[in-house]
């Protein structure tokens, strides 16, 4: 049987943590995938996780690609779960460009917020190992348009500055409830949870790759006024988000990142979480069951690793994984 040609892509979800915390480690490989040829596909790491799971997108490469060139690497935000993963790509992988907010590089005293401090030290490291770094601006593109930044804008980043360190803590209540939700759109409770996200997390890099007639989202930990600016990006720049091939959930699945007008929004076809094994929070049974109720497929990793491809060879030793379950009984 011959194998078909052209343009696919693979990507793959690494497991992140292993305890309460969840993280983002993901490789995507698009361009022609069958022929072996490496100069005919690129690959593009979106966070690294932990230095765990970090170490994990080394040897991936290795074994799936047969090198370990990375054309691009993004880092969508600062938090320790999203960055730490980057030291031991940058330092094992033939890495051409990253791509990642450098804030302190135009402002001086930023140097001090301690949530950018890891930031800070993968930053240095890329550039004693001569990657080229880029700022995450709206309109940046790469290859051609097929990778475009949606947000955050400049104005935007800038004003979540000032609330990256001493970011007020969600409190929860002192005592439980129980929730009961079915397939009935009437017990859907998404839209009546608190939505908090914290200013780290509205910073994320929004990214949409344009591969053929495909629109892949990835929206590292933004919540749904980050998103919301990056719909309205998408439509100036006459980028449709609407029916969306694949999406990355943000947040690990967290029910403060989305809300069912987004969801109904983006429509799409397949979307994946990252979450760790013992994540309790991650994914919210609030999220996984408002995508079950409009039929649209959504997968976790809970602590394994995740491939969604088209037109890609196959891969012995994986195969089809279980859509993350409906859950209809649960405590808040």
């Amino acid at each position: 049987m011959m194998i078909e040609q052209g343009e696919g892509f693979e990507i793959d979800y690494m497991p992140v943590g292993d305890g309460k915390s969840s993280g983002d480690a993901i490789v995507v490989k698009f361009g022609d995938l069958h022929s072996g040829d490496r100069s005919k596909f690129k690959v593009v790491v979106i966070d690294g996780g932990t230095l765990n799971s970090g170490n994990s997108i080394v040897d991936h490469l290795q074994d799936f690609t047969g090198d370990n060139v990375i054309d691009l690497a993004v880092v969508t935000h600062s938090d320790n779960d999203h960055v730490s993963g980057m030291q031991p790509i940058l330092e094992n992988c033939q890495v051409s460009a990253l791509l990642m907010h450098a804030p302190w590089l135009a402002i001086e005293k930023l140097k001090f917020i301690k949530s950018l401090e890891r930031a800070q030290e993968i930053h240095e490291i890329a550039l004693a190992n001569g990657v080229t770094h880029y700022d995450p601006l709206i309109a940046t593109s790469f290859y051609g348009g097929q990778l475009k930044v949606l947000g955050p804008s400049v104005d935007y980043y800038v004003s979540l500055l000032p609330q990256f360190d001493g970011e007020p803590k969600m409190i929860g209540a002192s005592t439980k409830q129980t929730v009961i939700e079915t397939s009935d759109p009437s017990t859907e409770t998404l839209d009546d949870a608190h939505k908090y996200t914290s200013a780290t997390n509205n910073s994320s890099v929004i990214l949409l790759f344009n591969l053929g007639d495909k629109r892949l989202l990835f929206a590292g930990d933004a919540g749904v006024e980050a998103l919301s600016k990056a719909i309205e990006t998408s439509m100036l720049q006459g980028d449709d988000l609407q029916n969306l091939y694949f999406l990355h959930v943000p947040h690990h699945g967290s029910h403060h990142n989305v809300n069912t007008e987004l969801i109904d929004f983006f429509n799409p076809g397949t979307s994946f979480i990252s979450a760790s094994a013992l994540a309790q929070k991650h994914p919210h049974p609030r999220v996984v069951n408002a995508f079950h109720r409009r039929e649209l497929p959504i997968y976790s990793t809970k602590g394994h690793g995740l491939r969604y491809h088209y037109n890609a060879p196959d891969r012995q030793g994986w195969s089809t994984a279980p859509l993350a379950p409906f859950v209809q009984q649960f405590e808040v």
